[in-house]
């Protein structure tokens, strides 16, 4: 299918873009640091120990707590340069995924606002 073709051709020009490359290399930089990996494996424990006590009722107290713990551990990480970095490079990847997929979605849809209200292909 020449579409399935086409996907796969901008699958690979997504990989040569500056953001990709950028991104992929502050998130080796982490990975090769003791550190930077240590506090991304805290905040992904303790986002999985948040969804478990919601997902099991927890107070609104306890939540609380962890919330805290969460943002503590987020400006922990922020404050670090190397993981402050692939955060800041997969932001700007992310940001670059959103205007593909967008200009994708106005291409079918015929939408090109960010306000589709009286756009009919979107709704």
């Amino acid at each position: 299918m020449e579409v399935i073709k086409k996907a796969q051709e901008l699958a690979q020009e997504i990989l040569k873009t500056p953001e990709y490359v950028l991104m992929k290399s502050a998130q080796e930089a982490v990975d090769n640091d003791e550190e930077g990996a240590g506090l991304i494996q805290d905040m992904d424990l303790l986002q999985q120990e948040y969804m478990k006590s919601a997902r099991e009722g927890s107070s609104e107290l306890e939540l609380k707590e962890i919330e805290d713990i969460l943002k503590e551990k987020h400006s922990e990480i922020m404050a670090y340069e190397p993981t402050a970095h692939m955060i800041k490079a997969k932001a700007a990847f992310d940001r670059l995924i959103a205007m593909i997929n967008k200009e994708i979605t106005s291409g079918i849809t015929g939408c090109t606002t960010d306000d589709c209200a009286g756009c009919s292909g979107c709704n």
